[in-house]
């Protein structure tokens, strides 16, 4: 039988958005979002520590890359409208809007004094519009590039993240939505 120990903590996690409209350049906007987190105790289980990679963070890493019991993360995202209000049939969907964004990344989940912010920049293209008549539809895909590198032991093994010899190790990443 399992015999589990306990893992009592404080566990902290603030989020904020902030949407601005760039005034007298027509549907151009900027986002900016962060977060923080801060849990009490450094030697709790992994299984509770803050992920910092991949989609619901700092995209040019992947998801376990980046973990630790605080966490600090900013995005800034610039979008460019490509179209707008405009009626493009493609089989069951209609195409209405598209939108081409940049943006940058930074931030660092870390458990001791170990504090190292990572870095990451990335492209994306979203459309939206209809589906199947009147499912609202949104599709985007995204190119993002990692900045800095840095390395993690992990079973006395040292794996290094960040952009390859060649300056590549980039990060696709595709998001369908219905009903937004």
């Amino acid at each position: 039988l399992e015999k589990f120990r306990p893992n009592n903590l404080f566990r902290i996690h603030l989020n904020s958005n902030y949407y601005y409209s760039i005034p007298f350049l027509n549907h151009y906007t900027i986002s900016l979002s962060s977060a923080l987190g801060w849990i009490s105790e450094n030697d709790v289980d992994s299984f509770f520590h803050f992920y910092l990679g991949g989609m619901p963070g700092i995209k040019g890493y992947p998801f376990y890359s980046i973990q630790g019991t605080k966490k600090i993360f900013l995005d800034a995202t610039f979008r460019v409208p490509i179209f707008i209000g405009k009626h493009y049939k493609l089989r069951w969907m209609t195409i209405q809007n598209g939108m081409i964004g940049f943006i940058s990344q930074i931030g660092d989940a870390w458990s001791y004094g170990d504090l190292s912010i990572k870095k990451s920049f990335g492209i994306q293209l979203r459309i939206n519009g209809f589906s199947f008549y009147n499912f609202p539809t949104a599709i985007e895909l995204e190119y993002h590039q990692p900045i800095t590198t840095f390395n993690r032991i992990i079973n006395n093994k040292t794996i290094t993240y960040g952009p390859d010899e060649n300056g590549n190790n980039s990060k696709t990443y595709v998001k369908v939505l219905f009903d937004f």
